[in-house]
């Protein structure tokens, strides 16, 4: 579950001190790259123009659920058993992730596949966890093949 995380206090404490790093990521972190903003044959752009750019606060309101997000992959990656081979692995894939995508300076949701992969590899799942993560990858797959088929294009 998503909210395994936060069933101990401590990591409910971790979450809250999170928090305001997020934010700070946020605010100073957040780069609307031009070719982001000229190119709408990507979902960034899109989600740029119609939810994050809205209003500049919107972008803040995001910040709990990356968090919990991040907690809950960090769970489901073992990071909280406090085993060195486990911990220098999930670090390892944090470094390589962020070597392959921060000189990028675009951010494309493609650019996260073969990390999504090896995560996906290393957790361990119930059966409800698996069959909800192949719903809903499935039901975004089903939703973008929709508009690409029968939505028309407008320039």
């Amino acid at each position: 579950s998503i909210w395994l995380p936060l069933r101990r206090g401590s990591r409910m404490w971790l979450f809250l001190c999170m928090m305001p790093l997020a934010v700070l990521i946020i605010r100073y972190c957040t780069i609307a790259h031009p070719y982001m903003l000229a190119d709408n044959r990507h979902y960034t752009f899109y989600i740029w123009k119609d939810v994050l750019n809205k209003h500049p606060l919107v972008r803040y309101m995001f910040a709990p659920g990356y968090v919990l997000c991040g907690l809950s992959v960090a769970h489901h990656l073992g990071l909280f058993r406090r085993s060195a081979a486990r911990s220098l692995w999930v670090f390892g894939l944090f470094v390589c992730t962020a070597a392959a995508i921060v000189p990028a300076g675009l951010i494309e949701l493609r650019y996260f596949t073969v990390p999504y992969i090896f995560v996906l590899m290393r957790m361990r799942f119930s059966l409800w966890e698996l069959a909800t993560n192949l719903l809903t990858s499935s039901a975004i797959n089903m939703v973008a093949l929709y508009l690409f088929l029968y939505k028309d294009f407008v320039a």
